[in-house]
């Protein structure tokens, strides 16, 4: 019963230790670990009154802390969802501030957990794409969040919507080839990308057109033959 014990007293203490740095599903998953340890430890020991019980307190122990865990989690989400709000309301071009709130978005974009916050508000990416779309002095540092943002599942439906704003940069910009690129790497995703490009693609057209087009647009020409659209517009070109 003693090797049990400890053994569930040190699972429990590496949960506290990890906490503060796992996403709040991992918080979950490892909580869970810790149930099903408390229990199978206490499986190999002789079943008993004693034995009983003292599983019934560490699973309540266990599903306590749980319940903790995701009430954090909950409220770090609400914050960050809080800050991201007031981050978005300084990205607008004509705000003074807007250079730094780029950057901003920028470093949020440099980590995963930061990367799916952004794609998961719709609004910022807007305020990003109108930024960059802008000749202010953080158009490049909101187009680069947007290339790292654009990377996530779900980022697909905002930037759909937000592309018009960036179509007209697309045949000089590598940075908009990117975005695209990383759009259109889903098979099923290919055809409204290059839909979103409008009729004819010219913004597209134009690019392959340009003396020196971007690097990136030979990623994003890849994509988007994956799609028989885009194969088609691809040989009528060359043809």
């Amino acid at each position: 019963m003693a090797d049990a014990t400890n053994e569930a007293s040190a699972a429990a203490a590496a949960l506290s230790e990890l906490t503060a740095l796992l996403s709040p599903p991992l918080c979950i998953l490892l909580a869970d670990w810790l149930l099903e340890l408390s229990i199978k430890t206490v499986a190999r020991q002789r079943v008993n009154i004693g034995s009983l019980l003292w599983r019934r307190n560490a699973t309540a122990a266990v599903e306590t802390n749980k319940a903790a865990i995701m009430a954090d989690a909950t409220n770090e989400a609400s914050a960050a969802a809080a800050a991201l709000s007031e981050l978005t309301a300084l990205l607008s071009p004509s705000s003074p501030a807007a250079p730094q709130a780029a950057e901003a978005a920028l470093a949020l974009s440099g980590s995963d957990s930061g990367r799916a916050l952004l794609a998961g508000h719709p609004a910022a990416l807007s305020a990003l794409a109108a930024m960059a779309a802008s000749a202010s002095s953080g158009a490049h540092t909101a187009l680069a969040a947007l290339v790292n943002a654009s990377a996530e599942p779900a980022a697909l439906e905002p930037l759909l919507a937000a592309f018009p704003t960036l179509l007209p940069l697309l045949p000089s910009s590598g940075a908009v080839c990117g975005i695209a690129a990383n759009l259109s790497r889903d098979e099923r995703a290919a055809p409204r990308v290059l839909k979103a490009m409008g009729p004819g693609a010219e913004a597209l057209l134009r690019a392959l057109s340009a003396e020196r087009p971007p690097a990136e647009l030979g990623a994003l020409l890849c994509n988007l033959s994956q799609a028989r659209e885009g194969r088609r517009l691809l040989l009528e070109r060359s043809g």
